[in-house]
């Protein structure tokens, strides 16, 4: 049986978590670190900032974007939160899940585990 090949985020997260690491990063640059076509990436950048989640402004030659905190989230499970309340969320979520982990080591190295 063949081995399926998936990844977590979509072409769209991978972008968008992209430009919050590298905002003045180039459609080429980003294209190449997402192993992506530039013509993919063009389209990912003209969907989200269609969408409301993507801020883009001229500086030069060159453009600069920024995740808009304040776009709204498109799943209708989601609706009603902003991209700053479902990141929050999640930082939240991931914070607790860390803080979890660290007692239980914590408390294994002082029995002796």
């Amino acid at each position: 049986m063949k081995e399926r090949r998936w990844t977590l985020f979509t072409n769209h997260a991978a972008v968008l978590i992209r430009l919050l690491e590298h905002p003045e990063t180039t459609i080429r640059t980003t294209a190449d670190e997402l192993e992506l076509a530039e013509r993919t990436v063009v389209g990912v950048l003209q969907d989200l900032r269609r969408e409301g989640y993507l801020l883009v402004r001229k500086k030069g030659r060159h453009n600069i974007y920024r995740v808009n905190p304040d776009g709204p989230m498109k799943r209708p499970e989601h609706k009603g939160y902003t991209m700053r309340e479902f990141l929050f969320r999640v930082q939240s979520e991931l914070e607790q899940i860390a803080s979890v982990a660290e007692k239980n080591a914590s408390g294994k190295r002082r029995v002796g585990l």
